[in-house]
C-alpha cells in the first residue's frame, strides 16, 4: 500500500480530516489515490498541505493559500507581495494587541498597589504585647 494515509497528513499539517477531504474533493490536490476507500496521498500532495495549513495559519484566504502552496516559486511574483503585505497587516495587529495589554497590565498594576497601600496603614498596627490569654 502506497502513499500517505490520511491520518498521518493530519498530524503532518495540523488540518482536520474535514478540511482535507474538501480540499480534496475541490480539486486541489490533484489525483488522490484511493487503497480500499481510503485516501492515500503523496508525498509531494502531503507537502502541498502542509504549506496550505501553514499559510491559513498566517491568516490567508483559502484561494490565497492554495494559489502560494501551488507556485512552483514565490521569489518576485505576486504571491510573494501578497504574503508581505498580510505580513506587514499581521505585525501591525499583533503591535496593538501587545500595547493594549501593556496599558492593561499598567492599570492592573496601579490599581493593586493604591489597594494595597489603602489596606496597609503602618501606624493602625498595634505591636505585639505578648499573650494575653489567662491562664487556665
Amino acid at each position: 500500500m502506497d502513499g500517505i494515509g490520511i491520518t498521518e497528513v493530519v498530524r503532518r499539517s495540523g488540518l482536520t480530516r474535514e478540511q482535507i477531504i474538501y480540499l480534496d474533493e475541490r480539486g486541489l490536490l490533484g489525483a488522490v489515490a484511493r487503497h480500499r476507500e481510503a485516501r492515500r496521498f503523496s508525498a509531494a500532495q502531503a507537502s502541498w498541505l502542509e504549506r496550505y495549513a501553514a499559510l491559513r495559519r498566517m491568516g490567508l484566504s483559502q484561494d490565497q493559500a492554495a494559489a502560494i502552496a501551488t507556485a512552483q516559486t514565490i521569489s518576485g511574483s505576486r504571491e510573494l507581495q501578497t504574503l508581505c503585505a498580510i505580513a506587514s497587516s499581521k505585525a501591525v495587529e499583533i503591535q496593538q494587541v501587545v500595547a493594549a495589554w501593556v496599558y492593561l497590565c499598567s492599570l492592573i498594576s496601579d490599581s493593586v498597589a493604591a489597594a494595597a497601600a489603602s489596606a496597609f496603614n503602618p501606624a493602625s498596627v498595634a505591636a505585639p504585647e505578648g499573650d494575653r490569654r489567662k491562664p487556665g
